[in-house]
């Protein structure tokens, strides 16, 4: 309880009690496969993500598919300079035309962006909560009143 009130009563600029609430280069890596979702299910895209790889420890690989049954795939890497992350897109059918690079650089723009709005949700550790259950006794529920002997 000291804790929270030791919080309540700081100013931002001077916290007393360090919370992790940010991640400090802005990126939440346990939140990559939801930003990717995010950019990518547009409208103008229409982009769903198939299948997730964790190729190392900084490095996840995403294969999508679009609404034309077009694949593509989206790499994001950690990187040690600014933005901290690289993202590098493929789009099908054909990556190697002119368009379709167009669309990739696009693409990874808008993975990017939304990798840093992601970044910057204040998130706080799960937490779980047991109840007990209890027994609700209602005029519905209640149970009839022992029957009075009868006397003789």
């Amino acid at each position: 309880m000291l804790l929270l009130e030791t919080v309540a009563q700081e100013s931002p600029d001077s916290p007393r009690v360090a919370l992790d609430l940010l991640p400090s280069d802005g990126i939440r890596w346990g939140t990559i496969q939801d930003a990717v979702a995010h950019a990518v299910a547009v409208a103008d895209l229409q982009m769903a993500i198939t299948q997730t790889i964790k190729v190392s420890e900084n490095e996840k690989t995403f294969y999508l598919i679009d609404s034309h049954a077009w694949p593509s795939r989206i790499t994001v890497r950690r990187i040690d300079e600014q933005p901290g992350v690289e993202v590098e897109v493929l789009m099908g059918p054909d990556p190697l035309r002119k368009r379709r690079q167009v669309a990739a650089r696009d693409v990874a723009g808008r993975v990017l962006d939304s990798i840093r709005l992601y970044g910057r949700i204040k998130r706080l550790d799960p937490y779980e909560i047991h109840m007990t259950p209890r027994r609700v006794i209602s005029p519905m529920t209640r149970e009839a009143p022992p029957e009075k002997p009868s006397s003789p």
